[in-house]
């Protein structure tokens, strides 16, 4: 039986180019032109390891920076790039989405996925009949849910253990154990 962990790296995004957004840059802090990145990651420390990133923002192409300096702060991320020494230097990324390839993102334990891998699966029942296809995941307190789409409808599944009985990535699959009269109540 598969353990469900949904880790983040903006959850469920990855662009044409295979990149994956790992944080958001929210403003300039100091005077030398650093940066405060609000990480969508659940590996914060991985800023401290990276040398480069690549920049989105709306409207405008993707480029690459260099990362010189990256430290912790509260719960964010301060970062200073190779270019970038003034504070309104850093004020022109404010917005910008931070990305990196899919061969960067960390090594996951057997049984646990990102979010964007799972995004797309066609979703089925022990018995083969198709649910329909996982379009969303809403991480919730207790724990995460997956948002079917059937036609045009939504179906809500917990993402447990003893609802979630196996993920096939090569197939592009997810067989579900769903409990009696779900899908009634959906597809009413």
């Amino acid at each position: 039986m598969p353990l469900i962990i949904n880790h983040q790296e903006k959850g469920w995004e990855m662009n044409e180019d295979n990149r994956i957004a790992i944080g958001k840059i929210a403003k300039p802090v100091g005077l030398e032109g650093e940066v405060k990145v609000v990480p969508w990651t659940d590996f914060p420390e991985r800023f401290a390891k990276l040398s480069r990133v690549f920049v989105r923002k709306k409207g405008e192409p993707e480029y690459e920076l260099e990362i010189v300096r990256a430290r912790g702060h509260s719960r964010a991320i301060l970062l200073q790039f190779a270019g970038i020494t003034t504070p309104e230097a850093a004020d022109g990324l404010r917005n910008a989405e931070l990305l990196i390839s899919r061969q960067e993102a960390m090594p996951l334990p057997e049984g646990t996925y990102y979010t964007f891998e799972l995004i797309g699966l066609e979703v089925v029942t022990e018995q083969g009949e198709r649910v329909g296809r996982l379009s969303d995941v809403w991480s919730m307190p207790a724990q995460d849910v997956y948002v079917v789409e059937r036609e045009g409808k939504e179906i809500l599944v917990p993402a447990l253990r003893s609802i979630i009985r196996e993920v096939d990535l090569s197939r592009q699959r997810m067989t579900v154990n769903l409990p009696d009269g779900l899908l009634d109540i959906y597809l009413a």
